[in-house]
């Protein structure tokens, strides 16, 4: 296994939890040992290191820094219950409020049997609602005592597939409802085709719903394709799905769906990387297929947001781009260039479907201007 696109700190760590040779895995833990378990207090609270103490625990294998990855197996693990508790109580809210509600990511993977509930650190509970349901279940949380946490410029349902709200302080209770499985994919007819292939768990000892297991996989996609070479815990949930031995991924349902989304940039990237770096056992077949799958004007104004954002501008300087940049004080002082450029995109977007012929001069400006009106509402309130 190769995962040198990774940064190296997290490579060794990932190869050390998902490599199917345990000699392998147990060699790359040694090597990560090696040179950075001079630091290793340091580092105890990485997300990686209770997988790795399972892996390890598995092989019977022993040293000193084995204590440590069972505090952060063991403190993982507490959290976690808090974080499940948290969510059963979510549920028991919305049935009794007649709200459809499905399980995301780190949720549905644990409601499957994937993950153990230790080892795989659940930071919120992702829950997907029907998008009409959306205003109700807001209500109905804030009922209950949870707030938005974020201004309502960054969950804007035109173009945000989510809104996190929280109770208390801790953010074990915290949650993400979705009413789309990304930002790159808005389209609620499309949703649909979700909600009929729902399949039912047992969470917390509540019935529940999750994702079908190749839609899940496609949301773990989704959810990874932001951190690409970045970040590598949606590696391991993408891993954990697909060799599994208790389920099966229908591959022509999650073709059809990236189709039908025109997510061919998500789709190819994430499959070549799981491919080529994790040996995931990915269908050649499939990998060729992703191929032909068309890409969305969302997605390529997003890449070209990662690469060369300035280009937004009709080419113009970076610095240009600065200008709206400071037209809010809170996304300066946060660093959210990107939630700006996303919001952008979202216009641009909205712009071109409303209007198949627009002049690039014209739907520039006007989504510059709808940006800049939105923002200055947002500071002033």
């Amino acid at each position: 296994m190769n995962t040198r696109t990774a940064p190296p700190f997290r490579e060794l760590l990932l190869e050390a939890v998902i490599a199917d040779d345990p000699a392998v895995g147990l060699n790359a833990w040694l090597a990560w040992k090696a040179e950075f378990g001079a630091d290793l207090e340091l580092h105890k609270h990485h997300r990686l290191l209770p997988l790795v103490y399972l892996r390890l625990q598995e092989m019977e294998y022993w040293d000193p820094s084995m204590e440590l990855l069972r505090w952060a197996y063991e403190r993982s693990a507490r959290w976690n219950k808090n974080v499940l508790a948290a969510g059963e109580e979510l549920l028991r809210i919305f049935q009794l409020h007649n709200i459809d509600v499905m399980l995301l990511k780190g949720a549905a993977l644990y409601s499957l049997g994937l993950i153990d509930p230790g080892a795989r650190f659940l930071a919120d509970i992702d829950l997907l609602i029907r998008p009409e349901q959306r205003e109700l279940a807001i209500n109905t949380l804030r009922d209950s005592g949870f707030k938005i946490v974020e201004p309502a410029i960054h969950s804007h349902p035109d173009f945000s597939h989510s809104v996190t709200l929280s109770k208390g302080v801790t953010a074990d209770e915290q949650i993400d409802l979705h009413t789309s499985l990304s930002y790159l994919d808005l389209n609620s007819r499309l949703d649909e085709t979700l909600w009929q292939r729902k399949k039912a768990v047992t969470f917390q000892g509540r019935e529940a719903y999750s994702l079908d297991p190749s839609d899940l996989l496609l949301n773990v996609c989704l959810h990874g394709a932001a951190f690409v070479g970045h970040k590598c815990y949606w590696i391991v949930d993408a891993i954990s799905i697909l060799r599994s031995a208790s389920i099966t991924i229908d591959w022509d349902i999650f073709v059809s769906s990236c189709e039908q989304r025109k997510l061919g940039c998500v789709s190819l990237m994430t499959l070549r990387y799981l491919s080529n770096y994790c040996e995931a056992g990915i269908p050649e077949n499939v990998l060729s297929g992703a191929t032909a799958i068309p890409v969305s004007m969302q997605e390529r104004l997003e890449s070209l947001a990662e690469s060369k954002p300035a280009r937004l501008m009709l080419g113009q300087a970076p610095k240009k781009l600065l200008f709206f940049f400071r037209l809010d004080p809170e996304l300066r002082a946060q660093g959210q260039l990107a939630t700006f450029l996303r919001y952008l995109n979202y216009l641009i977007c909205k712009h071109a479907i409303r209007d198949f012929r627009p002049g690039i001069f014209g739907l520039i400006f006007r989504s510059v201007r709808d940006t800049y009106r939105a923002f200055s509402q947002h500071r002033g309130k």
